[in-house]
């Protein structure tokens, strides 16, 4: 994971003072990659700031995005700074979590294009 973090937190109940049953994590993301390749990319809007992109909202999810073939190498987790509201994941890390059955209710898959 490079220098991504997975932290366990302790949950309590409303009270305060008993805690949830069960193990709860926060993952930490901290790796980086430029790899976004816009002009390979599909459904994706520029913010007015100029300075990053973003998945075009009407189209509820149905952007394709492009990344570099570099983006291989290094960390198997990790954001890009030039493209909001996305989490990366090399084929490698996939397959472990698929692999070890592994659950999340916001992890949503989707294939990146390789250019």
């Amino acid at each position: 994971l490079g220098p991504t973090q997975l932290i366990e937190v302790p949950v309590f109940e409303y009270d305060q003072q008993r805690q949830r049953p069960g193990r709860f994590w926060i993952l930490h993301i901290v790796a980086q990659k430029t790899e976004f390749v816009p002009e390979a990319s599909e459904n994706v809007q520029m913010y007015p700031s100029g300075k990053a992109w973003k998945p075009d909202p009407w189209m509820r999810g149905d952007d394709v995005i492009a990344v570099r073939a570099s983006a291989a190498e290094g960390p198997d987790l990790w954001v890009d700074p030039t493209l909001s509201n996305r989490i990366f994941v090399s084929d490698r890390l996939y397959r472990a979590i698929k692999a070890e059955k592994i659950t999340a209710r916001s992890l949503k898959f989707k294939p990146c294009r390789v250019v």
